[in-house]
């Protein structure tokens, strides 16, 4: 029942689904599966390759997992790594999804989080280095923002925040991206959006981390991001 009806019927409107989902369907089919044998199950059909792993308690049917491409930021990282060693920060750009908009970005903005007291110093680094900066830009700051050559916004560090490394991960940065684009001129919620269905609906991400980091931003509680979220199962 599981393979034959319940995951393909799922297959057909989802590239993703719930173990919630697929519980509810095996209900519909008159089924009653203990939660523990519901599991074994579905680990033994991922072994199948015809259901892969989408994060705590989601499945895909994508094969292919995202994989970010960090080479847009690496210059920044590295200058960090190097003055800092024992700094704990995370990087991310906008140049990182540029494959995935609709309109052409021209100009990026790089993002660096670190803890709160390191800001200023290391907002001064960063001048010195010739980037143009933003310090966790607010109020009129933030209404004076403008996309540069070399433009860095530095903020206060999440410590929820997905990352690999110094290098925040996707489900990380598509967060931050709808967050950062309610504030500052950086694209359009509707292009937050465009970026989010394109690359979710040809490379498999974690839907649990994306939807457990919004928790930990008070901004993403927004209901632009919230319906986002509700999307997913429309993929």
């Amino acid at each position: 029942m599981l393979r034959d009806k319940c995951l393909p019927a799922l297959a057909r409107k989802a590239r993703y689904c719930s173990i919630r989902a697929v519980r509810e369907c095996l209900r519909k089919h008159g089924c009653s599966v203990p939660p523990d044998t519901l599991k074994k199950y579905l680990y033994d059909i991922r072994k199948t390759g015809i259901l892969f792993d989408a994060g705590y308690g989601w499945y895909s049917t994508l094969p292919e997992a995202f994989v970010l491409n960090t080479e847009s930021v690496r210059e920044l990282a590295l200058l960090l790594e190097r003055q800092y060693p024992l700094l704990e920060f995370s990087v991310w750009s906008t140049g990182q999804i540029k494959g995935f908009t609709h309109d052409t970005l021209t100009r990026f903005v790089e993002f660096v989080y670190v803890e709160r007291h390191n800001i200023s110093p290391i907002a001064e680094r960063l001048i010195d280095a010739g980037y143009f900066v933003y310090a966790n830009p607010r109020g009129r700051q933030r209404q004076e923002f403008t996309i540069r050559q070399k433009t860095v916004v530095i903020r206060p560090r999440v410590t929820t925040q997905p990352r690999e490394g110094h290098f925040v991960a996707i489900e990380g940065l598509l967060v931050d991206l709808f967050v950062e684009s309610r504030g500052l001129p950086i694209m359009g919620l509707a292009e937050c959006r465009t970026v989010l269905e394109n690359l979710a609906r040809r490379y498999r991400i974690s839907i649990a981390g994306l939807a457990s980091y919004p928790q930990h931003q008070k901004p993403a509680t927004d209901d632009t991001l919230k319906s986002v979220k509700s999307t997913f199962l429309g993929f």
